[in-house]
């Protein structure tokens, strides 16, 4: 689009040259909804209009190929305004350049040596620079003024950069944009000084050595020391070596003035050094700001709690990561399960922006220990490829976490960091990476409930580690395998197995309806009580990481019973051949049961039946039989269906000792840890050689396990 405006109107009674024309030449959506960045030229006469048009260009091309503003170009509008000059060249004042200096008659009258400094180009009628920038677009956001001199040359300030276009121009553009869209700081300094003052406003600069307070806190790996890197001298400009390059941290100097007491996130960055990209923390507040003016997609997944804003309990998980493997939407306590190879591991991404989304990766690894997450001990679960996620929608990322293989150095560490990539090519990817620390959930019944893992001091002098337990709870009593876990030392480097058992000190009788299920068994018992828990690693007073546990309370658990003795009584209804002769009469019995598995049981049992005689001519018998039999349960809980069945001798009042089989069912109601009581019903069929005979009894009694 070329928008033709007059001179006479925009050039406020200047006499050394004129505005050809406006193009938007990068149009993504209505001014009122972008960044929009005006493109001018001074200095260039009317037939060098075609060099200033290729060095606009030349930025264009820059801005789309850098990193953090190629995926986030959907949030720009860049304008180019050809501006014609009287002269060519731009002002190189006496003060600066003495018998050298030059004074050229242009347009929006740019020069050199602004503020005594011969680099600092500026503009002595900034008001007609922003005028002309509000014929483009009353809604610009920054100015880009092109001067036509190929010295090296730039300054900037009140949304406006000035720049000569010598070998490179872009990357001091690039720079500069770092200033207007993000209110970032310069990293380099200019100045030995020490800093003195209140926390600095910008996003790339601190004066903080607490872990915890500092802003990119958790941009910053646990196994980096805070702070990352200081200065002996505060008169040297040095650096950290080029192995520190790209980890974020604290690293002392910055803010053009100070050597000492002021912290960069990195050691080299744009915001330092034209050569390097921007950081992951200078990126970010950038894609922040730029996510205003964004209609793009915005893939994201909600980090564990300490990293939100407020923090909130718990601490060091997070909604958006789980694990399921029986498909209840509940995470129980074996879920995940160390030795199972097919945990099933999920993750919930969203896209909260204003479009679709590109189809896109998520790469799911885990560190098998915490305190410290130690990407060095990573372990690479899986890549899901996924397609296109429309704006607004959900998509629930499944994928198969094979725990048969854990390292061995981690053997007996129930404590799992599962880490959860979002890979796109979106301008906004500072929320697309979470963490969640799985604790294998505890039920106490009846030793204390323990939690273990891993602490490490990433220093190479000795320190002081701790653990904060939150909330603090009078219910609740815990100790550890070291003497007081808020005075833990360590050696440079050292690791150390923490455990803390976790004992309630509440009363634990009555039961919810809730239940929990039994680590490696189909069982669920019922809870009483519940405690969520942060235990939160400090190393030095610095918060490094921790473990969030919820312990399930249930009721005390007696002993398991091997054996159990019953004593039965009940009625017996004869059938088939024997119930043509008799009528119903009762049973009396008794069992000897041994259990050989949690819920079989092999049972010995003696029963006396008795049956009513059917006519006068008859008289009363009874049949009494010898039976091993195998009974199965089908729970646990308290009450509990059973089947039973087995074979058996049968002995008659008169006649030979016949063979037969029995089958049955019933329940079991627990009334206590010893006394069971059961009904139930069975069929017996004794083999009499051809006219069977049979007899159901229905029948109920106590069982007593020792």
């Amino acid at each position: 689009m070329i928008i033709m405006v007059s001179p006479f109107i925009i050039l406020g009674g200047t006499g050394d040259g004129s505005v050809v024309s406006i193009t938007k030449i990068l149009d993504n959506g209505p001014d009122t909804m972008r960044f929009n960045i005006i493109i001018m030229g001074d200095g260039y006469q009317s037939g060098e209009m075609s060099t200033f048009i290729t060095k606009a260009q030349d930025f264009v091309n820059a801005f789309t190929s850098e990193p953090i503003f190629g995926p986030c170009g959907d949030a720009v509008n860049i304008y180019r305004v050809n501006i014609s000059s009287t002269d060519s060249g731009v002002d190189k004042p006496t003060a600066c350049y003495g018998d050298a200096a030059v004074y050229r008659n242009t347009y929006l009258d740019t020069y050199y040596c602004a503020s005594g400094t011969q680099r600092c180009i500026w503009s002595s009628n900034t008001l007609l620079v922003q005028s002309t920038a509000a014929s483009a677009t009353p809604n610009w956001n920054f100015i880009v003024v092109l001067v036509n001199d190929t010295e090296y040359g730039g300054c900037a300030g009140s949304g406006m950069t000035f720049n000569s276009t010598g070998t490179n121009f872009e990357r001091i553009v690039m720079h500069e944009l770092g200033h207007a869209i993000g209110g970032l700081a310069d990293e380099y300094e200019e100045f030995s000084n020490t800093y003195s003052g209140v926390e600095p406003s910008q996003a790339n600069i601190t004066q903080e050595t607490n872990r915890a307070a500092v802003k990119w806190y958790d941009l910053i790996l646990s196994t980096t020391p805070i702070p990352t890197w200081q200065k002996s001298d505060c008169t040297s400009f040095s650096s950290p070596a080029a192995t520190w390059n790209n980890i974020v941290g604290t690293y002392e100097g910055g803010d053009r003035s100070y050597t000492c007491g002021i912290y960069r996130p990195t050691p080299n960055c744009k915001m330092r050094n034209l050569s390097y990209n921007f950081c992951a923390v200078c990126a970010r507040r950038m894609q922040k700001v730029l996510m205003v003016n964004y209609g793009g997609s915005n893939l994201s997944i909600t980090p564990w709690g300490y990293f939100l804003n407020p923090p909130s309990a718990p601490y060091w998980q997070t909604p958006d990561i789980w694990c399921d493997n029986n498909s209840n939407n509940v995470q129980e306590a074996d879920e995940p399960s160390i030795g199972k190879a097919d945990n099933h591991l999920f993750a919930r991404i969203t896209n909260t922006g204003s479009a679709p989304s590109d189809p896109f990766q998520v790469r799911f690894s885990y560190v098998p220990f915490t305190g410290v997450i130690d990407l060095a001990n990573e372990q690479l679960i899986g890549v899901v490829n996924r397609p296109a996620l429309t704006d607004g929608a959900i998509d629930t990322v499944e994928i198969i976490w094979d725990l048969t293989s854990v390292p061995p150095e981690f053997s007996g560490i129930d404590h799992f960091c599962v880490i959860v990539e979002i890979i796109s090519s979106e301008c906004v990817t500072y929320d697309n990476r979470a963490q969640n620390n799985f604790n294998n959930i505890p039920t106490v019944s009846p030793a204390p409930a323990r939690v273990s893992f891993f602490i490490k001091n990433i220093l190479d002098v000795d320190a002081l580690g701790a653990i904060i337990i939150t909330p603090k709870s009078t219910l609740w009593e815990f100790t550890s395998n070291v003497q007081d876990i808020t005075k833990i030392p360590l050696k440079p480097k050292e690791e150390k197995l923490i455990t803390i058992e976790c004992k309630y000190l509440g009363k634990c009788r009555e039961t919810t309806k809730e239940t929990v299920k039994i680590a490696g068994t189909k069982d669920r018992v019922g809870i009483c009580a519940k405690g969520k828990f942060d235990f939160s690693f400090q190393l030095n007073n610095q918060i490094l990481g921790g473990v969030s546990s919820e312990i399930l309370v249930s009721p005390k658990v007696k002993k398991e019973k091997f054996w159990h003795l019953s004593f039965h009584l009940g009625k017996t209804f004869p059938t088939g051949r024997l119930g043509i002769l008799y009528n119903s009469g009762f049973m009396i019995g008794a069992d000897l049961g041994y259990r050989i598995m949690p819920r079989l049981f092999l049972v010995g049992l003696i029963d006396y039946n008795g049956f009513v005689k059917g006519s006068p001519i008859m008289e009363d018998t009874y049949w009494w039989n010898l039976s091993v039999n195998l009974k199965y349960e089908f729970s646990s809980t308290r009450l509990r269906p059973y089947i039973n069945g087995g074979a058996g001798m049968y002995f008659p009042k008169t006649g030979d000792i016949k063979p037969g089989i029995n089958g049955g069912l019933g329940f079991d109601y627990s009334i206590n840890g010893n006394w069971v009581l059961e009904l139930g019903s069975d069929y017996h069929l004794v083999f009499t050689g051809g006219n069977g005979s049979g007899f159901i009894t229905c029948h109920g009694g106590l069982i007593f396990g020792f």
